[in-house]
């Protein structure tokens, strides 16, 4: 048998593992550190990129359930602030057995962003269980647009140009947002309160989730704008809703630089008695929000 010499060995590792050779010698401590030290930047250059991959596939997810592209690439890449009304939400989707979320109070307390959390989490559940897909993924719906889909009628499977749905996918969709309520053209009203209502009630019976974002801030106000109709939503969310009043965050109006506005009285939350927020845990929350909102500025400054 020929004998293998420390040549035949050299010649072969440098067969093998080229890349570690210098001059014919075997791969120093320096040049062993250097490789490792590529494999490692590319290992995390690839990390990187996979991420970016992955937030950009939720972006697009989101989007196609009509969310806006701003509130979308905040949730993408996890930067929504845990405000009071996404709280909330986060709250209210550990309670199975309440099917309707209202999220009331003026504008600029981040209503229609939780509103948004909510499709994230449904998104998610939507992906990590397929068994739980009762049909369609969740959709949000500006109530100004919400008429449009209700009375469009097309070709099966056909839908709504501008709101990319229609009333079969409003009854049906996992989880439904209707942002906005109380904006909607005054012309519109009576037609609006028949929808809603025929939307809460079915979708309460087939046991589907719906967040509703208003200015209204009281049943009151929901009786006074929408009549009888008023009344019969009103139950449903006693029924099977909660009904939260969200303080002003100022987060808008810090962002383009005006100052944030200052706290306003809301009206007391209504609802299930077991779900009313006191009076306490409220002046808790606001001074919480005051606090980050403190904060918030302070950062801008430096």
């Amino acid at each position: 048998m020929q004998r293998v010499t420390e040549a035949d060995l050299m010649e072969i590792l440098a067969v093998i593992r080229p890349e570690t050779f210098a001059s014919g010698l075997v791969e120093t401590l320096e040049l062993r550190l250097a490789r490792e030290a590529r494999e490692a930047d590319d290992a995390a250059a690839q990390a990187r990129a996979e991420a970016a991959d992955r937030r950009e596939v939720a972006r697009r997810c989101l989007v196609s359930c009509q969310v806006p592209a701003k509130i979308a690439a905040l949730l993408a890449h996890g930067r929504v602030t845990d405000t009071f009304a996404v709280a909330a939400v986060r709250a209210w989707w550990q309670q199975q057995a309440r099917r309707v979320l209202v999220l009331a109070g003026d504008p600029d307390a981040s209503k229609t962003t939780a509103a948004c959390v909510a499709i994230e989490l449904d998104l998610r559940r939507w992906v990590a269980d397929p068994r739980s897909r009762p049909g369609l993924g969740p959709r949000l719906l500006q109530a100004e647009h919400l008429i449009t889909a209700w009375l469009f009628r097309g070709r099966e499977a056909a839908v709504e140009t501008v709101t990319q749905t229609n009333r079969a996918i409003l009854l049906t969709c996992s989880l439904l947002v209707i942002d906005d309520v109380g904006q909607e053209p005054g012309e519109l009203v009576t037609i609006f309160g028949e929808a809603l209502d025929t939307l809460i009630t079915t979708r309460c019976n087939k046991g589907l989730r719906t967040v509703v974002t208003a200015n209204i801030t009281s049943a009151s106000a929901l009786l006074e704008r929408y009549g009888a109709r008023g009344q019969r939503i009103g139950e449903r969310l006693t029924e099977h809703g909660v009904w939260r009043t969200c303080p002003i965050v100022g987060l808008r109006r810090a962002r383009g630089g005006a100052e944030p506005a200052g706290e306003r009285p809301h009206m007391p939350t209504v609802g299930p008695p077991e779900d009313a927020v006191d009076e306490a845990r409220r002046g808790h929350a606001r001074a919480e929000l005051a606090e980050e909102r403190r904060l918030f500025e302070q950062g801008q400054k430096t």
